[in-house]
């Protein structure tokens, strides 16, 4: 391998969240949800990295969003987990019935959005 080109291959894989570097957190949904970034050289790896990092921040602005909407959330819409986005998935989890982890995964995402379409659904019919 010559010296200037670097090989980086980031495997994740569990149910838990895993930073990857200053900023950049990786969420699984479970074992099923295996994330693998490889490049041949550090550019494309830190290019597959903040790909990764940008849709967890989407995901997270979206669950933010939805729990806003319900009631649940009164933080900032920023795309960051932070204790009050936390909490809130928490307390959200709680009342839906979920497992009770705060973890912002896609299975709470489509619980909130499902919520969320019945509640305009329910408020449309009054």
């Amino acid at each position: 391998m010559h010296n200037r080109a670097r090989r980086a291959v980031a495997v994740v894989a569990v149910g838990a969240a895993v930073t990857m570097g200053p900023g950049v957190t990786a969420w699984a949904d479970g074992v099923r949800d295996v994330f693998v970034l490889a490049a041949v050289d550090a550019t494309a790896a830190d290019s597959s990295v903040a790909a990764l990092a940008e849709a967890d921040r989407s995901r997270i602005l979206r669950i933010q969003r939805r729990l806003r909407q319900l009631g649940h959330y009164r933080g900032p819409l920023d795309g960051r987990v932070t204790a009050e986005t936390t909490a809130a998935i928490r307390a959200y989890q709680r009342l839906a019935g979920l497992p009770v982890d705060g973890v912002p995964s896609r299975v709470l995402f489509e619980d909130l959005d499902a919520a969320a379409v019945e509640g305009q659904r329910l408020l449309g019919r009054l």
